[in-house]
């Protein structure tokens, strides 16, 4: 049976993890941590702090880049 693309992607998200590090972020999308940094600052990508650590729900950051390729 085929699966809903909802059921799809809350499968991937489980897989891959719902936040990514900076570093993974940077990664992920081919550019350079400072870039994703100075997107941080500026409120251009949702993050979440936890102390100093910084996380990037992979949901929200999906959902820019959905809004800026549109």
């Amino acid at each position: 049976a085929a699966l809903s693309y909802k059921t799809a992607m809350a499968e991937q998200q489980t897989r891959e993890g719902l936040t990514l590090t900076p570093a993974g972020a940077a990664e992920l999308l081919r550019v350079g941590r400072t870039t994703i940094y100075e997107s941080i600052r500026r409120r251009q990508i949702p993050s979440i702090r936890f102390g100093k650590r910084i996380l990037i729900p992979r949901a929200a950051l999906t959902k820019v880049l959905n809004e800026t390729s549109n």
